[in-house]
């Protein structure tokens, strides 16, 4: 939970802020009760609670259970990083997600309504809020991915939507969806770039109608957006020829016969312009990679296990540099707010194009710290 209240006049001075962030299971009762008598904004999410509240209140402010709960504050421009680290989605288990921003606008929005006399305090901070957040988010947020298998798989396939996709899944022991074909099929199947059609098979009959059964669900559910088929696994020779996309994710040495089917069949294809992805190794051997089968058979526009899991230590790298200029861009523009300036959109833009030899801490640094005087 954030609680806070401003000594601001018109505009809302960042530096009369004063705030603190606590679980909302930590908070003292008298809070709650302070708040149904004061004019507060209170975006909620199911893990935080948002308030905002005018420091003309403070008489009646229970400030004697802060000091004995130890509850953190945070001060000026402490509190507006906080907040603008929140809304652009960095503060979150699920990097750059916008649940909370959408949040955060409709608490504002009803405090708009119901307290209008007490908009003025807040409204500049709130709009300048927007601002920041809207351009941190477009020139970093939103190049966040998720560091996902199906993620990686998606990527390194290039779909181009419309396409047709093979998928070799499997079900587990309850007959649901196994995680990575229920997660695969979604990546596949949704989004802009959504496969026109998935057709789902597996070497057992039993389990081949059982993931079309739960592929079939997933629709019902409005879970996918893509027509799903299916096809006998003894037809795998035509389904190698009509996709686009092929994915196995059945694990390797699961059954010798069938890894040796899937090879042949690839093999003896006529069509060269499809790719053929494993997204399951070995779990006994090479650490859960590529069996020695797999490696020998040299197939070609063939993505192997390895290069899934290179991709997604890739997006785990690039996450991590992003949510470091991220924080830097928090940093730029909390300065600038507090110094009544407007930050510089032209060195977000070039900061968000930098090649891989400039993502460089350092780099990072002394191009913010070029800007941080900001005195008139």
């Amino acid at each position: 939970m954030i609680l806070i209240y401003s000594s601001a006049s018109a505009g809302g001075p960042i530096e009369d802020l004063v705030g603190f962030d606590i679980l909302n299971a930590l908070y003292p009762r008298s809070l709650l009760e302070w708040r149904k008598t004061n004019p507060v904004v209170m975006p909620q999410s199911c893990g935080r609670q948002l308030w905002f509240f005018s420091r003309q209140t403070m008489g009646k402010f229970p400030m004697h259970d802060v000091e004995k709960y130890q509850l953190p504050l945070m001060h000026g421009r402490d509190v507006y990083h906080h907040l603008l680290k929140v809304i652009v989605g960095a503060d979150s288990p699920y990097l750059g997600e916008t649940n909370i921003a959408g949040q955060f606008n409709e608490g504002w929005a009803k405090f708009v309504n119901d307290h209008p006399a007490h908009i003025d305090k807040f409204d500049r901070i709130i709009q300048n809020l927007w601002m920041d957040s809207n351009l941190i988010r477009t020139h970093f947020v939103s190049a966040f991915q998720s560091k996902r298998h199906e993620t990686a798989v998606r990527y390194l396939n290039e779909p181009k939507g419309g396409e047709t996709v093979l998928l070799i899944g499997e079900v587990n022991g309850d007959g649901s969806l196994a995680h990575t074909t229920n997660y695969v099929a979604r990546a596949f199947g949704n989004g802009k770039k959504a496969a026109g059609e998935i057709i789902v098979t597996n070497p057992d009959p039993e389990q081949a109608a059982l993931v079309f059964e739960g592929m079939m669900k997933l629709k019902e559910r409005n879970m996918l957006a893509c027509k799903v088929a299916f096809m006998p696994f003894e037809d795998l020779a035509i389904g190698f020829e009509v996709a686009d996309t092929c994915l196995i994710a059945i694990p390797q040495a699961k059954d010798s016969e069938v890894d040796a089917t899937i090879i042949s069949t690839w093999k003896n294809r006529q069509r060269d312009s499809n790719k053929l992805t494993h997204l399951r190794g070995d779990p006994f051997e090479n650490m859960g990679g590529s069996n020695p089968e797999w490696i020998e058979a040299e197939l070609n526009n063939f993505i192997p296990v390895e290069d899934v899991r290179k991709r997604v230590v890739e997006i785990e790298q690039r996450n991590a540099y992003l949510l470091m200029v991220t924080a830097e861009a928090i940093s730029y523009c909390t300065e600038c707010r507090v110094n009544n300036q407007r930050p510089d959109k032209r060195l977000m833009a070039q900061l968000s194009s930098l090649t891989s030899e400039e993502r460089d801490a350092l780099f990072v640094k002394s191009a913010f710290a070029g800007k941080m005087d900001l005195t008139p």
